[in-house]
């Protein structure tokens, strides 16, 4: 019993950052669903109300995801299912799954530092402690957590770093066959998942004293499984690579599209970072330091093995940079960070390792300090940044409620400018309609009031100027499905409805009257110039 509670504590350099991040990630389990939330909870109740919520998922294997995107992510749809059988319209039941996944990456980050520097003959206690709360506390990958549509990269992240803690734990009696079983449900939640093998083929050529048997058939494996996932790719969307459809203000060349990607780093990170440049620029900064000075403390294996973490976190940042082309200015987009910064953070962890039986150098100390602090500042802006979430999603929360009422006190349609965006974190985006619909929603009432970004409403004039206001009176829509979308295509009757706005800061629905719809660019612009004064922060109302 006694080794048993000696062995348990040993364990303190993993329960403590778990522990931590899962106390200040906590407060998300009284949130509310934001952006691609809506339309993935439609989805799902509209699937089991009809019986067929199996089923239905079921064909996400074999078909991809609508919606603009060349997305084929089964596995993300399956879970998003699972937490409707389980948890049905309870927001905190799809939270935990986030939750979880989150927690236990922390605790994989700390397990690998750990075991490495154990093969390494160094002491990593106090660094794997480290690499944990720097990568669990960090709140630039914070949206991979609170959103719940944003949990592929906590999957991909959960599943890789299984791979090589396996590694680790089984050593020469490693099954060769379980890397490309969890590298094929990692492709089952997102397309990064394909730089999987080349990450662990990093850490394979650098891997401390003879490597685990079935090491090299596994990356093997893993290679011929993601070229069979692009030709599948190619079969189903003409291309095995683009994941968003293409924008032509992009550069078609890779190494444009890396440029401009880089550019865009300025940008995003100075709003990712909102009120809180101070926090943002001592946290990078300590970052860089620690990297800095354990680069300089370190030789040998441990330093090759570091440089493999590195290299593959930064590899898989690059690729991701590329294939998307740019981060948005509007600081959305820290969950594409949260898999390369577990990489990265193990790599660093690696670097602040003491090696056992030597005196630790001065630049170690100071890189394994750099990398506490760092973690420490990061917990701060963390904190901060759930606070304005939970704003947001309280926003969200009160929004669905007034359409409601609003819908209530109406007979005819209102066009209800809603906000997209509220600083870095998406409130709502993607089908939005969802808004207007069950289970949100007692029943639908898109009849009623039809919810609109800002940057939709020149779209809405064409709509309304086709008939758009006329056949969703006629039709008054149950659902938003493919045939409904068909009719209310139709040409009929132009009506242009009253217009009204959703403002955060009043918490409340603003009614905007009717705009004169003689002139199109007139209306468009009285619109957007009376939508202004409840969402004074949107760039797409300022646009000429």
């Amino acid at each position: 019993m006694r080794e048993f509670v000696a062995r348990l504590l040993g364990w303190w350099p993993v329960a403590i950052p778990a522990l931590l991040a899962a106390m200040l990630h906590a407060k998300g389990f009284s949130g509310f669903w934001l952006g691609d939330d809506l339309p993935n909870l439609h989805r799902t109740h509209a699937w089991a109300q009809a019986g067929s919520l199996w089923i239905d998922t079921a064909r996400q294997f074999i078909s991809p995801i609508t919606g603009g995107g060349s997305f084929i992510r089964p596995m993300m749809i399956a879970t998003l299912s699972l937490n409707y059988e389980l948890s049905g319209l309870d927001y905190a039941g799809w939270f935990a799954l986030n939750f979880a996944v989150h927690v236990a990456n922390v605790a994989l980050v700390a397990c690998v530092v750990l075991l490495l520097a154990r093969r390494l003959a160094c002491d990593g206690r106090a660094a794997a402690m480290a690499a944990a709360l720097l990568f669990g506390l960090s709140p630039v990958i914070a949206e991979g957590v609170y959103w719940v549509s944003a949990r592929s990269d906590g999957w991909v992240t959960l599943l890789s770093l299984a791979s090589v803690a396996l590694w680790l734990r089984e050593g020469t009696r490693h099954s060769a066959w379980i890397f490309p079983i969890l590298l094929a449900i990692a492709l089952g939640f997102k397309e990064s998942a394909a730089v999987l093998p080349f990450q662990v083929a990093l850490v394979a050529l650098a891997w401390p004293g003879s490597r685990p048997r079935g090491m090299g058939a596994s990356i093997v494996a893993g290679l011929v499984i993601v070229a069979l996932y692009f030709a599948y790719r190619a079969a189903l969307f003409g291309a095995p690579f683009a994941t968003y459809v293409a924008d032509p203000a992009h550069d078609a060349r890779w190494w444009g599209r890396g440029v401009e990607a880089v550019l865009s780093l300025g940008p995003w990170a100075v709003a990712n970072a909102g009120s809180y440049p101070g926090h943002a620029a001592a946290h990078g900064a300590l970052l860089v330091a620690s990297l800095g000075l354990g680069l300089a403390a370190c030789r040998g294996p441990r330093l090759r093995l570091a440089a493999a973490f590195l290299c593959a976190g930064g590899g898989q940042l690059a690729a991701t940079l590329v294939n998307l082309g740019r981060l948005a200015p509007s600081g959305e987009g820290g969950r594409l960070l949260y898999e390369p910064m577990a990489w990265i953070a193990i790599g660093i962890g690696l670097l602040a390792a003491r090696p056992i039986g030597e005196p630790r150098r001065a630049a170690g100390g100071a890189a394994l300090a750099a990398l506490f602090l760092c973690a420490a500042v990061g917990a701060v802006q963390l904190h901060a940044t759930i606070r304005h979430v939970a704003a947001v999603q309280e926003h969200s929360r009160e929004l669905v409620a007034a359409v409601g009422q609003w819908a209530a006190a109406r007979k005819e349609l209102t066009m209800l400018v809603v906000p997209e965006q509220q600083g870095a974190i998406v409130s709502l985006r993607n089908a939005q309609a969802s808004l207007v619909m069950p289970p949100l929603q007692s029943r639908g009432i898109i009849h009623l009031v039809l919810p609109t970004l800002p940057r939709e409403i020149a779209v809405r004039y064409d709509q309304f100027a086709g008939g758009l206001a006329t056949r969703l009176a006629k039709i008054v829509p149950k659902d938003v499905d493919a045939a409904t979308l068909r009719a209310l295509e139709a040409p009929d009757v132009a009506l242009w409805p009253e217009a009204a706005c959703w403002s955060p800061g009043e918490r409340r629905i603003m009614a905007l009257g009717r705009a004169d719809p003689a002139a199109r660019d007139a209306w468009i612009r009285k619109t957007r110039a009376a939508a202004l004064a409840c969402l004074p922060d949107d760039p797409a109302l300022r646009e000429p």
